[in-house]
């Protein structure tokens, strides 16, 4: 029978979870949002189209709309998560699909568009100034640690 080590158990590796940054940049922000519309706005819910794709990352000719959604009144909403650095072409990318999906999903009716960024800056602000119909949000993320009884 082989002898316990006697050396204490290695400390467990230290938590490295992902950065906020990244949690927007490789979809995890996006797709944590589809499965939780209600933390954008009570009633949405993920769209799907009559061929059954649902609106998370969905394809159109003019590049994937990151969240497409439907609000409390059936009015379609996009949704587009991006990092700070990359607000300028979200945006622009926001816009691009909300055209198309005007055109071809809403039959001509006014599309919702969401932007959703992790720090509002002032280009931001003076940027959306200039742009009808867009509502803009901010997302933070938070931990918490509770003691737990045993």
């Amino acid at each position: 029978m082989a002898e316990p080590d006697p050396r204490p158990d290695p400390a467990p590796e230290p938590a490295s979870g992902p950065s906020p940054r990244s949690l927007a940049a490789d979809g995890r922000l996006r797709d944590h949002l589809a499965h939780h519309l209600d933390l954008v706005e009570p009633g949405l819910a993920l769209y799907v189209d009559p061929d059954g794709r649902p609106g998370l990352d969905y394809d159109t000719p003019v590049g994937p709309a990151s969240i497409v959604a439907l609000d409390a009144h059936d009015r379609l909403v996009l949704i587009e998560v991006v990092t700070d650095d990359a607000a300028d072409a979200g945006l622009a990318r926001l816009l691009r699909c909300r055209g198309w999906v005007r055109q071809h999903l809403a039959g001509g009716a006014e599309v919702r568009s969401v932007l959703v960024v992790e720090r509002v800056t002032e280009a931001l602000r003076y940027l959306l100034a200039e742009v009808r119909n867009v509502e803009l949000f901010s997302w933070t993320v938070a931990v918490a640690v509770h003691r737990t009884p045993v």
